[in-house]
């Protein structure tokens, strides 16, 4: 019983990141939904600055904090190491279900251009944002990162190994480009409300303390092959340094 409860938690987690992914594309986009990030204000500007920097704090301290080797050892004290990831996965998906549904929009609009042809343009890179993060999830494994792979080498009494160091796909080029992509879903916007661009600024801001943090680990676990990645491929953008080999690359967010 222990196996199936653990398997059916780990597939209740993968399901709601995948449902909190989905209505993240709608909800950033302002697609389809009757209230999404650019809707009109629904309390004073004091009251949606306090709620969503509320929001933005708790979404990046849990973030980190749970990808860091302090949280993983507490947790091992009472889940699997196999039930790790997908913990991780349900309570980010709870707290970035949380920012959305309770989002306070600020009134002001920086821009709107829905209405010119070019709109079309902005929203191809909007979504060329989303399918650079799944193909990246995708190469380095979409059921490790959504926890499921762990709960079933656990189902299955099977050993669990961990991604390797690889360089597939994107990773040849930037380092991270499942945070590239998010930071193209922030921006890559035909609408831009003082709320937008403070949720913008905000998750960039801890994008790139997240990455710093994150490096960190990975040199602790990888060493010296992660150091000579690093200094052959650049962070985010690929400028600036020469093309990598054929081997050498990383999960992203403290994996």
């Amino acid at each position: 019983m222990d196996r199936y409860a653990w398997f059916g938690y780990g597939l209740l987690a993968a399901l709601a990141g995948l449902a909190a992914t989905l209505y993240s594309v709608a909800f950033l986009g302002n697609l389809g939904l009757e209230f999404s990030l650019d809707s009109p204000p629904r309390s004073s500007w004091r009251l949606a600055v306090l709620v969503d920097l509320a929001w933005l704090l708790l979404f990046a301290l849990q973030h980190s904090g749970m990808a860091r080797s302090r949280w993983k050892t507490w947790l091992a004290q009472y889940f699997p190491a196999a039930a790790e990831r997908s913990t991780y996965v349900l309570v980010s998906s709870l707290l970035m279900g949380g920012l959305f549904l309770t989002w306070q929009p600020i009134g002001g609009m920086l821009w709107d251009v829905r209405e010119l042809g070019f709109a079309r343009v902005i929203y191809g890179l909007y979504f060329a944002g989303w399918l650079i993060m799944a193909w990246s999830i995708s190469l380095i494994g979409s059921a490790e990162m959504l926890g499921m792979k762990q709960t079933w080498s656990h189902w299955t009494r099977r050993s669990f190994a961990g991604q390797p160091l690889i360089e597939p796909g994107p990773y040849r080029f930037v380092r991270h480009p499942v945070y590239l992509g998010w930071l193209i879903v922030f921006w890559a916007s035909p609408v831009m409300s003082i709320g937008h661009l403070g949720l913008a600024l905000g998750l960039s801001l801890y994008i790139l303390l997240a990455i710093a943090w994150e490096e960190q680990d990975l040199l602790a676990t990888h060493g010296a092959a992660y150091r000579d990645y690093r200094a052959r491929v650049p962070m985010l953008l690929p400028l600036g340094k020469g093309w990598p080999g054929r081997t050498r690359s990383v999960g992203e967010d403290g994996r």
